[in-house]
């Protein structure tokens, strides 16, 4: 058991930081853009901050000088990422396939059976995939994926005339034009 007399600039930094690891976990929320281990190690910087400049004679405890030090600095990050991207999930910007996961018209592309990884990004996607056909949501998805070429659009099942209308799908939509086939 600790010596509860003992000021925090009295003891080393380790012992400090597994006395207050707790209560830093507490503010490891979920930020975007950060993993929460990285936000843990902003909080062991205020943590070493508050060891150094906690000044007793001022009469709060230290829980709480740590407490709104941890606050402010978590504060401090969501208000820096609030202009940053967003998490969508997965499955509102790829299509289900035909087989177990969807209707008829998916077409046999499925973003669960390929095992995409969850992507960051801006909310708007959404909105800009939302009115294209189906082979430019294919080929938007293979390209988020990492995969940029015809061959490996047809080995992930796509048949060159579904290649060439997704491109020019997607080639309109940058342009700022539609797509011309609704779903």
């Amino acid at each position: 058991m600790m010596d509860d007399t003992r000021l925090p600039s009295e003891m080393p930094y380790q012992e400090l930081e597994t006395q207050w690891l707790g209560m830093l976990r507490r503010f490891t929320w979920n930020i975007d853009g950060m993993e929460r281990e990285d936000v843990l190690q902003e909080l062991r910087i205020v943590l070493m901050l508050a060891q150094k400049k906690y000044d007793p004679t001022l009469g709060y405890a230290f829980s709480t000088y740590l407490w709104r030090a941890c606050l402010n600095r978590v504060g401090k990050l969501l208000h820096q990422t609030r202009e940053v991207k967003r998490r969508v999930p997965v499955r509102l910007i790829f299509p289900l396939c035909d087989g177990e996961h969807g209707g008829e018209d998916r077409r046999g592309y499925c973003s669960t059976c390929l095992g995409l990884p969850k992507y960051n990004d801006d909310v708007e996607i959404m909105e800009l995939l939302s009115n294209v056909s189906q082979e430019s949501l294919m080929i938007a998805g293979l390209i988020l994926r990492g995969e940029s070429t015809r061959q490996s659009w047809e080995l992930r099942g796509m048949n060159p005339e579904q290649i060439k209308e997704g491109v020019a799908g997607l080639k309109a939509l940058l342009k700022g034009g539609r797509d011309g086939k609704e779903n």
